[in-house]
């Protein structure tokens, strides 16, 4: 079948000007569709299509790439946003969690200070009203710190009181319930 004459026009007079992010593709925006731009070569070699069916079909096929490539940029700017939020969350939780540390130690110091402080009171009351002071006469524990420390001096086993002796190293009790050997000597009845 013949195809009236269309008029000839060039294809960049029949469309319409691109801005420059489409007519010049980044290098790194990938090619969405590589056959369909060969499709539209194919068809326009076999002349099924006009010069200006090429024309739009090209400028198309560079819009959808152009979409997509921005699709892309979008993708990863949103990537990038998650991430630093994300770390930026985690430094505010670390900054939080130190803070209410720090708070919690400044919180037991000044308990500290304040029943120091009490018992000192307290002790100053007590020697004004000549109560004794019932920190200077609470020995108990005493003995196990002596014991403790005569352990680490002496060693365990020289420390006192001595350990009580072995029942087979004392002499068998008599038959009259009396030990003969601690008087010095037998008894006489």
């Amino acid at each position: 079948p013949a195809m009236p004459a269309a008029p000839v026009m060039s294809a960049t007079a029949a469309a319409p000007a691109a801005p420059a992010a489409l007519a010049a593709p980044a290098a790194s925006v990938p090619v969405v569709e590589p056959v369909a731009l060969g499709a539209v070569g194919a068809e326009s070699q076999a002349g099924l299509l006009t010069e200006e069916e090429e024309s739009a079909a090209r400028l198309e096929l560079e819009r959808v790439e152009a979409e997509a490539a921005e699709r892309m940029r979008e993708e990863v700017l949103a990537a990038r946003k998650r991430e630093q939020d994300a770390r930026d969350r985690e430094i505010r939780e670390r900054r939080r969690v130190e803070r209410e540390r720090e708070r919690r130690e400044q919180e037991a110091i000044a308990a500290r200070r304040a029943q120091e402080k009490k018992e000192e009171e307290d002790r100053a009351a007590a020697v004004r009203q000549g109560r004794p002071d019932n920190q200077l006469l609470d020995l108990s524990g005493i003995d196990d710190e002596i014991d403790v420390a005569l352990d680490a001096i002496l060693g365990p086993n020289l420390s006192y009181p001595p350990p009580p002796p072995s029942p087979s190293l004392s002499p068998p009790p008599s038959p009259d319930g009396d030990n003969d050997d601690d008087k010095g000597g037998p008894r006489s009845s």
